[in-house]
């Protein structure tokens, strides 16, 4: 797993440099490109911990609505400044096709360090330069310490604005800075609620359980396949057993004090790292997380198809009336199935009742459970999507 660099770019013909960019990603360098100061500069004001770098045209847009002519050095001057109001400082890189400046003492006292475009010895020195820059920046070397984890810190999956957040909490952890114990285990915790919240869009976890009281624990004891009504197919929890345990031990130390957990069961975690005044039962939490992170990065690749996420596991249904609801389950031929809390392991739903009422695997319906005994089973009536 290679170390990638993100630099923003900002070059008004960046979409006509399909050969630099694909340099770049072979040079493992990301290239986030604006056509504009104005947008570009925005950008990595809002998310300056993910760049480990800039790149600017010699000339280029202030605003994304100019037209081509409008480019001007002040563009680059205005961008120069703006950097350097930001807590994170940057090196300037300009890449430029301007050959009239190569030799202007102004531009040249302005920019010291310029490359050429299409010079390919130039282009080759700058993907090294940005890269010797980039390695000096500590929220770089963090990144790259933990590459795994990262993976997991973008859209496809618990989002950028994670990556910003576990960067701040790595960075106060390595470089021993004052953590605020107390709201800290509190960010941890929301970290492992918008993991959760990925998996019910996955139908990894059951919409139900995202809705009812308690979600947070109930989604962790699913996952653990100890549910009462949701359980894993065929017996077996596809999850591994070692994180089912930090999950729940997670879980202990982060909601402690919560209104979920009795005066019994309170470990009064705020009470022990106020009066303890060390950080290490935070760390180990954190990194306990990180660890949760990581391992489910490979189960959601494992597990990205929603449809069949839903055979993974069912919703168990008692019989306690005249109608009832549940989820239809996959069966064989064309046959949707529904299983029981009691002895009777299933209700199966012939292919052309499926049919008929336009049903499929993981709708909810309603119906009336009749038992047939001379079959030993039940069997179903009066069925309605719901």
């Amino acid at each position: 797993m290679s170390k990638k660099y993100n630099i923003l770019w900002i070059d008004d013909e960046h979409e006509k440099m399909n050969g630099f960019k694909l340099q770049a990603a072979q040079n493992d360098i990301l290239l986030k490109p604006y056509k504009s100061k104005n947008a570009g500069i925005l950008e990595i004001q809002n998310n300056y911990p993910l760049y480990d770098g800039v790149l600017f045209d010699a000339k280029f847009f202030e605003d994304e609505e100019d037209t081509a002519g409008s480019e001007d050095l002040s563009a680059l001057s205005n961008a120069k400044n703006s950097l350097l109001q930001l807590p994170k400082k940057f090196e300037l890189f300009v890449l430029t096709g301007q050959a009239q400046l190569f030799d202007d003492k102004t531009f040249n006292t302005f920019v010291p360090k310029y490359y050429r475009k299409g010079i390919a010895d130039d282009v080759n020195k700058l993907f090294l330069d940005l890269k010797v820059s980039a390695d000096k920046q500590i929220d770089t070397q963090i990144r790259h310490e933990y590459l795994r984890l990262f993976e997991i810190c973008n859209n496809n999956y618990i989002g950028e604005a994670t990556s910003v957040k576990i960067l701040g909490l790595l960075k106060q952890v390595e470089l021993n800075q004052e953590i605020d114990l107390i709201n800290s285990f509190n960010e941890l915790r929301g970290i492992l609620e918008l993991l959760f919240g990925k998996l019910n869009s996955l139908k990894l976890i059951p919409d139900k359980i995202l809705k009812s009281k308690g979600w947070i624990n109930q989604s962790s004891i699913f996952l653990s396949g100890k549910h009462s009504d949701y359980k894993w197919h065929k017996e077996k929890n596809p999850i591994h057993p070692t994180i089912t345990f930090l999950i729940y031990q997670f879980l202990q130390i982060t909601q402690d004090g919560s209104h979920e957990l009795s005066e019994q069961l309170q470990l009064k975690i705020n009470d022990f790292v106020s009066s303890n005044k060390t950080v290490y039962l935070y760390k180990s939490t954190l990194f306990q997380l990180l660890d949760i992170l990581i391992y489910f990065k490979k189960f959601i690749d494992d597990n990205s198809n929603e449809a069949e996420n839903l055979k993974l596991w069912y919703e168990e249904i008692e019989i306690s009336g005249n109608r009832i609801k549940a989820i239809i389950l996959p069966g064989n031929n064309g046959w949707g199935n529904l299983l029981l809390k009691d002895d009777t392991p299933k209700i199966g739903i012939p292919h052309t009742m499926m049919e008929s009422n336009s049903l499929k695997v993981g709708d909810e319906i309603e119906f009336t459970p009749k038992y047939d005994e001379s079959k030993g089973r039940y069997h179903i009536e009066n069925i309605k999507k719901v």
